[in-house]
């Protein structure tokens, strides 16, 4: 029973470790308003209705990943400051690599 103290310890504090990391990265993404998240959320997706020919439930979703990748990857200050050439293009990564997952996943109605 005692060897196994130090094994114990030793996954105390790789959990601890682990929570605290989690928990840092939830942090940042409360850095973001419901505001902020709503028009982000908006803009993609009317940006999707006139780019993109996929049905609206599909945009919705692949704009649902685009705001989840960009709270938690960036903070909003940052965003501002950025706003332009510079977020276009990580927003169009964002776009493509969300679609790819969106698009490759099998349809829950089928």
């Amino acid at each position: 029973m005692i060897k196994y103290i130090p094994i114990l310890i030793v996954l105390v504090f790789m959990n601890f470790g682990i929570t605290k990391t989690l928990l840092a990265k939830e942090e940042r993404t409360l850095n973001f308003s419901s505001k902020n998240i709503r028009i982000l959320w908006m803009a993609c997706f009317n940006g999707g209705h006139t780019q993109q020919k996929l049905p609206s439930d599909t945009i919705a979703l692949i704009c649902d990943c685009v705001v989840d990748k960009t709270r938690t990857q960036f903070e909003f200050d940052y965003t501002l400051k950025n706003a332009g050439p510079l977020m276009k293009s990580v927003y169009k990564r964002f776009i493509h690599s969300c679609q790819k997952e969106i698009v490759s996943k099998p349809s829950l109605s089928a």
